[in-house]
């Protein structure tokens, strides 16, 4: 090689720099993408809990000390004639309101009465996915034709007199799968009106103002207040009749959820 002509060789140190250099150069770029994507994800998950939250906290009345109205002072606590106590509306509201796990099926779906929005997405898929025999079908006839989610749909009943869906929201698709898996897979332990009182106790915990201002009008009426009565169609639409008795059940009840889960 002559003195002055150029050298091609590189310098593995120089290589190594420019290489390093290079990296820091592209390295933001990924990074900033993937700070994006991880806070998107923490702000959706963020969401999701506030969601879960917001239902767990309107369950929780249930359990609370004392039930208040809007103003935080104890229903029936100023003497009015509806004669409605915070302690009377939490010991209807313990009678009502089913908690804990379900006998028999709970542990088998991973269900509990204190997680019913879970609960639904475990409960609504068994619907279309359970086929039922012709007996077994009469059967699931007889049971839930006598219920329906008037608080979301409006619907007669969750089915049809043959006994093919009636109504498409969550609440109904739950119901119904739950029947069917009784039915299906425990049909000599439950009676008839066993499976629909456990059709009904969901229906109280997807509904629980409503449920539980119905069970107020049933006290004021002088009637008996059981889940099928409160849940199943034969005193749909009931309420009290008393105009003063109606004021404090709303007061008594607001700040219940009207709803949980999807419709």
């Amino acid at each position: 090689m002559k003195e002055n002509e150029p050298s091609h060789h590189h310098d593995p140190t120089q290589r190594a720099q420019e290489s390093h250099g290079n990296a820091e150069r592209t390295r933001p770029h990924w990074l900033w993408t993937l700070f994006l994507l991880t806070a998107f994800s923490v702000a959706i998950m963020a969401f999701n809990q506030l969601q879960i939250a917001d239902i767990q906290y309107g369950m929780a009345t249930y359990a609370a000390a004392e039930i208040t109205t809007g103003s935080g002072t104890p229903v029936g606590s100023s003497g009015a004639s509806d004669g409605i106590s915070a302690a009377n509306l939490q010991a209807l509201a313990d009678r009502i309101i089913p908690r804990g796990i379900p006998a028999v099926y709970g542990n088998e779906l991973g269900v509990s009465y204190d997680d019913p929005v879970s609960a639904m997405k475990v409960m609504a898929p068994m619907d279309d996915g359970i086929t039922l025999s012709a007996e077994q079908n009469a059967r699931y006839v007889k049971i839930a034709s006598p219920i329906s989610c008037e608080y979301c749909c409006g619907a007669e009943s969750i089915i049809f007199p043959n006994g093919q869906a009636a109504c498409g929201c969550q609440h109904s698709y739950a119901m119904r799968g739950l029947a069917k898996y009784l039915i299906t897979k425990h049909g000599t332990q439950y009676t008839d009106e066993q499976v629909l009182e456990e059709l009904g106790k969901w229906k109280t915990l997807f509904f629980p103002k409503q449920i539980l201002t119905k069970a107020l009008a049933f006290e004021s009426a002088g009637k008996d207040v059981n889940t099928i009565d409160l849940t199943s169609n034969k005193y749909r639409g009931f309420t009290a009749q008393s105009a003063a008795a109606s004021a404090g059940q709303a007061q008594g009840v607001a700040g219940l959820p009207n709803m949980v889960g999807g419709c």
